[in-house]
């Protein structure tokens, strides 16, 4: 089972694919966690950079994997920054 949580179904989908003999992962996408009981459910937490690798693994007491990006920004960006964050288009070359 793979989430990124912050929905009321995470936690109880994550206690179904564990009796079901899952494997549950937690993708982290901000610095926002600071509670380690919230990702005991979960087996793996992979986050997006070293940077938050090392701070969670020295807040939570786990040891995330980073896994960078996987979409170049500047293949998919006109590289201008907009502060309406609203809504999100993608393209590739």
């Amino acid at each position: 089972y793979l989430t990124y949580g912050g929905y009321w179904a995470a936690d109880p989908a994550a206690e179904l694919a564990r009796r079901a003999g899952c494997k549950n992962v937690f993708l982290l996408h901000n610095l926002s966690y600071r509670k380690a009981p919230l990702f005991d459910l979960f087996d793996a937490i992979v986050v997006s950079s070293e940077f938050a690798r090392h701070r969670y693994a020295r807040e939570l007491g786990r040891e995330p994997t980073a896994i960078p990006p996987l979409i170049d920004e500047g293949t998919v960006c006109d590289g201008k920054r907009r502060s309406n964050r609203s809504s999100a288009a993608f393209a590739a070359r």
